[in-house]
């Protein structure tokens, strides 16, 4: 998706519907990454596994 936004040529509208599909991605990842971390506690790992899933910035 890099080199599509790097090459891509088109009307704000569309780039604005490529920064919204982005915007999603980015919060979907968030969400699965908080989702493992509660997975990681409720399975009982120690505190550092569970750090260490987590997402980071």
């Amino acid at each position: 998706m890099g080199l599509e936004q790097t090459f891509y040529l088109g009307t704000v509208t569309n780039a604005f519907e490529i920064d919204r599909t982005g915007n999603t991605c980015i919060l979907a990842g968030a969400v699965v990454g908080l989702v493992a971390v509660g997975w990681s506690r409720y399975r009982g790992d120690a505190l550092w596994v569970t750090i260490w899933v987590g997402p980071r910035p």
